[in-house]
């Protein structure tokens, strides 16, 4: 899909928005993953392992690796998840709702999304740290840090690379876990970026 300039922000991707909302309405209510109060990395990760499909940690060799490929460093967040496992699926291990890839698979969203590692095709900053069920991606943002952690956007395919139409949804790597793990294989984090657009 090609991006004019003189287009409004987000047309396409409200009707999309909207009709998984009615969808979501359909099957039930949709939890809300800031309902109660904020779970500690490790009791995400105790969480991922007990009822999700972790896979087995990385070695400190292999983060100190890809690091050494990417040129950044892991944040906290990111370094206890990969030491935990590297890469999980969380609730069905075949289609998973989030699947997140281990180090070695790890690569830049413009890489991933438009097979193309230029400046043309997307940030070079933007990496694609979760699949979600429907082919798009959660992008983690390297570019920027909020107390020290990297920033996660939504890694929308018909709008991508435009950054007005792949916006910040999380400000950490743990709170979009979290709400992952709590949002029964939805996507939680619509129903804010709708109101966010009223």
């Amino acid at each position: 899909m090609t991006l004019e300039s003189n287009e409004p922000a987000w047309p396409f991707s409200k009707l999309l928005v909207g009709a998984l909302l009615i969808t979501a309405c359909a099957e039930g209510p949709t939890p809300n993953p800031t309902s109660t109060a904020r779970m500690s990395m490790s009791a995400l990760l105790e969480e991922v392992s007990r009822l999700h499909h972790a896979r087995h940690p990385a070695t400190p060799a292999q983060v100190d690796a890809f690091e050494q490929r990417v040129g950044w460093r892991l944040d906290a967040d990111l370094r206890a998840f990969y030491l935990h496992c590297d890469g999980a699926d969380l609730f069905d291990r075949a289609g998973p709702a989030f699947s997140f890839p281990p180090l070695s698979e790890l690569r830049r969203a413009r890489v991933v999304m438009s097979q193309d590692d230029t400046d043309k095709a997307g940030p070079a900053s933007w990496y694609a740290i979760c699949e979600v069920r429907d082919g798009n991606f959660i992008l983690l943002d390297v570019s920027q840090q909020h107390d020290g952690r990297y920033p996660l956007r939504d890694g929308f395919r018909e709008g991508f690379p435009n950054p007005t139409q792949c916006p910040q949804i999380s400000s950490s790597f743990s709170e979009f876990l979290e709400g992952a793990l709590r949002s029964n294989g939805r996507w939680f984090w619509l129903k804010k970026l709708m109101q966010e657009e009223r």
